[in-house]
């Protein structure tokens, strides 16, 4: 049984609702459902992201938030890991934008199809300068996905934005293809939906301001002692 909870969002006391989208609600949750760590102690460990707090609650709970990432060379190589990501890929969208004229129709019309992902995603380690097929971290061995966090959707899955799906490696589709690791939930058959990239917009956050930066950061401090995964040696398909 999971008996430890990490929040790297510290909880503060709630002020009466304000008008618009300031109410400090993020827009995405983070869980990682299986971290253990070098004790044999089950964790559930959450973030959040920042992008829909309010005006008048975004700069202290940027502060907040921010003091979660302990200064050090963890810290760094995240953001060191955030930045090629989202330059990269931010590149990716500049050439189909320049080059790639059938797809850029088919992105301008909301229409890309399977292939179209997979071939922005493969663009990502192919076109020089490439990222590596094992760039990023590797957290395979643990179950995790994100959720919706605030609006009519709140606690839906998501899917991952374009920089966390190339620098944070969970499993996020557990128990929709091949047993689930011994130890981890059981996820029932169907109770996951499976990622879908056409939920996210093609667009690759910075460094440090996503759910999945703070979890990973927070199972980085409390090494894990599950069966490691290899990372793939090619890229997976995107879809």
């Amino acid at each position: 049984m999971i008996n430890q909870l990490i929040l790297p969002q510290r909880a503060r006391a709630r002020s009466p609702p304000v008008k618009g989208d300031e109410t400090g609600l993020p827009s995405v949750l983070f869980c990682c459902l299986s971290h253990v760590d070098g004790n044999g102690i089950p964790f559930l460990i959450a973030g959040c992201s920042t992008d829909s707090w309010g005006r008048s609650l975004k700069r202290v709970l940027h502060i907040w938030r921010d003091s979660r990432f302990q200064a050090g060379i963890d810290r760094g190589m995240l953001h060191i890991a955030g930045h090629q990501a989202s330059t990269k890929f931010e590149a990716v969208l500049a050439r189909i934008d320049a080059n790639w004229g059938d797809v850029k129709d088919r992105h301008e019309n909301n229409s890309l199809t399977n292939e179209d992902y997979n071939r922005i995603g493969r663009a990502v380690y192919e076109d020089d300068p490439a990222l590596p097929a094992n760039f990023g971290f590797n957290h395979l061995a643990e179950v995790a996905r994100p959720f919706c966090g605030s609006g009519e959707n709140m606690f839906d899955e998501i899917s991952r934005c374009w920089k966390c799906r190339f620098v944070h490696h969970y499993d996020v589709n557990a128990g929709l293809a091949g047993p689930v690791p011994q130890g981890m939930p059981v996820i029932q058959p169907g109770a996951i939906v499976r990622e879908n990239p056409r939920l996210t917009k093609l667009h690759a956050n910075g460094p440090l301001g996503c759910a999945e930066d703070l979890v990973h950061f927070q199972c980085n401090r409390l090494p894990a002692v599950l069966p490691a995964v290899p990372m793939p040696t090619v890229p997976p398909p995107v879809i």
